[in-house]
């Protein structure tokens, strides 16, 4: 561990021997390139990289991003595709809810009304797809969270309705107005944990959506 961070430590002062030109600003390039050697297949190669200044973390920093390949598919395939990715951020979702009251990593990733605008502000700065895949995970695990059988969740009213069909007659406004405490605390605590992560992100380490 601790020869981890010594090596990690000597990596960050080596890219810092490339500052900027001018005054360091955000995003702005290396004056010199740092030579970088890599393995790659079981070949070593030696590359050129400038770094960028991270106005954040006040360092220059190098990265790298994963290549992307668009591939045509029929719409039996993107029905299935799409079909796959509803069911897996559903099942995120459910599953993030109800962590959060058992698991502190799971409460920290939380994000409220502050976070998501943020997020969607800062993707389409970025890169106009990935905000829009933004917007539909955020639209997506709303309705989630809207379909819980609890008032004065819509999922609530389907759930009572039901009932209400199943047994044949009205259910007392008495027992609902009860049963709804559980949905009203529930959307407290999650307004709650997201509106306090949300501001220690905007006064720490940001949203990164990067």
């Amino acid at each position: 561990m601790i020869r981890s961070v010594r090596r990690a430590g000597r990596l960050i002062a080596a890219i810092g021997r490339h500052p900027c030109a001018g005054r360091a600003v955000d995003g702005c390039r290396g004056a010199t390139p740092a030579t970088v050697v890599v393995d790659r297949d079981g070949a070593r190669r030696t590359l050129r990289i400038t770094p960028r200044y991270d106005g954040q973390r006040k360092a220059m920093r190098l990265g790298y991003s994963f290549a992307t390949v668009q591939e045509g598919v029929g719409p039996v395939a993107a029905a299935g595709y799409s079909a796959e990715v509803m069911w897996n951020i559903t099942r995120l979702t459910v599953s993030a809810i109800a962590r959060i009251f058992y698991d502190p990593e799971a409460r920290k990733q939380v994000s409220g009304v502050v976070g998501s605008y943020e997020t969607t502000r800062q993707s389409f700065e970025f890169d106009t797809e990935q905000a829009l895949r933004v917007l539909g995970i955020i639209s997506l695990s709303l309705a989630v969270v809207n379909l819980f059988p609890f008032l004065p969740l819509d999922g609530g009213h389907i759930f009572w309705a039901l009932a209400e069909k199943l047994r044949g007659r009205a259910i007392p406004v008495s027992v609902m107005e009860r049963a709804s405490v559980f949905g009203f605390l529930l959307v407290l605590v999650l307004f709650a944990i997201g509106l306090t992560n949300d501001i220690g992100r905007l006064r720490g380490e940001g949203f990164d959506v990067r």
